[in-house]
């Protein structure tokens, strides 16, 4: 891994520590399922949702954010030298993530 690499990795991380945190003190330690359920949502929640009875516009918008976020770590990995490419990077993981939960949340 390069450094560059790395450092996407690193923001990844504290974002997602972030979110446990700020997830832990407003509803307890269940938050920490997030490790376990984010890499989960990331694989099978765009499927979930996409199969799941929702309205036609729900599965547009969502559809436009999951091309949205592939853009974004297209743009960050292609520039990931520079500051702006590892934000978006991150930017776009975390958006295919947050994506991926929200399809996950259909099934269960």
């Amino acid at each position: 891994m390069n450094q560059d690499t790395k450092a996407i990795a690193i923001y990844l991380s504290l974002i997602l520590l972030l979110a446990v945190i700020t997830l832990s003190i407003t509803h307890g330690f269940s938050a920490l399922s997030l490790f376990v359920l984010a890499p989960i949502g990331a694989v099978i929640g765009p499927y979930m949702a996409l199969t799941f009875p929702f309205s036609i516009t729900f599965k547009v918008v969502y559809v436009t954010a999951l091309i949205a976020s592939i853009i974004a770590i297209m743009t960050g990995l292609k520039f990931k030298h520079t500051k702006v490419g590892k934000l978006s990077a991150t930017l776009g993981f975390t958006a295919w993530f947050t994506a991926g939960l929200i399809g996950l949340g259909t099934g269960t």
